[in-house]
């Protein structure tokens, strides 16, 4: 299977932080993703993404980009089928209060909402807030924003996010470091093992991680733990 796109870029991040000479990177089994060979020895690096979380009534971890991205198609398509609809001086900016249980039911609901608003007069710097099927959702009128074609732009509002950084640090952390020991216990190869981390929850760093580690108690048998940021900056994190 070929590599995915953050996963070159990773192994590419990985190859520069080690110094270039000397050292390459080739597609691994999957487990691991890539082998990265330096100065002839060859280390298994297993990759995979730091994604923000959410939890749901029954506490268990769910991945807010997925939650999230429901949101923004939604915001998309109705800019789609209903642009041109909205006056030409003014944006609709959608503040959608999010997950949702029915998501077919909400987008059904919520296309009548936003039609029956263009439905009557609009006055710019105006709001109004109201509901979906019990989430709120606030509708603002905004000035057209001259950098932007969209008319209907939408802000999500996750209701399950958990505002405490470091905790939502600690439970990526946690899981990721978890599903990978199992992923990784029977890989054919018996040198040393790496973990390589892509960090996509910007509101946590390098430094965040180094403390969420501490605070771990899963065992596992990586050598080193590594945190690549989106430009490319890669840290190794101390559970000592």
């Amino acid at each position: 299977m070929a590599l995915k796109p953050d996963e070159i870029f990773v192994s590419e991040s990985l190859v520069k932080f080690l110094g270039k000479e000397g050292v390459t990177y080739q597609e691994g089994e999957d487990p691991p993703d890539i082998y990265l060979t330096i100065n002839g020895e060859k280390v298994a690096v297993e990759i995979t993404r730091l994604s923000p979380v959410v939890f749901g009534e029954d506490g268990e971890m769910q991945n807010r980009n997925t939650q999230d991205t429901f949101g923004v198609n939604l915001c998309n398509e109705l800019d789609s089928k209903l642009k041109n609809k909205v006056p030409q001086d003014i944006d609709i900016l959608l503040v959608l209060h999010l997950p949702v249980n029915n998501a077919r039911k909400y987008k059904k609901e919520l296309f009548k909402l936003v039609e029956s608003v263009l439905a009557k007069p609009i006055k710019e710097g105006s709001s109004q807030t109201t509901s979906v099927l019990g989430h709120k959702i606030k509708i603002i009128f905004i000035p057209k924003r001259r950098h932007s074609n969209k008319k209907i732009v939408g802000a999500i509002v996750n209701d399950n996010s958990q505002a405490h950084i470091l905790s939502n640090a600690v439970a990526i952390l946690a899981d990721r470091i978890h599903d990978k020991v199992l992923k990784c216990k029977n890989i054919p190869h018996s040198g040393p093992k790496w973990l390589a981390l892509y960090n996509d929850y910007w509101l946590a760093d390098s430094g965040t991680y180094s403390m969420a580690i501490k605070n771990i108690q899963e065992k596992h048998d990586f050598q080193r733990i590594l945190i690549v940021s989106d430009q490319g900056v890669v840290s190794e994190l101390s559970e000592t």
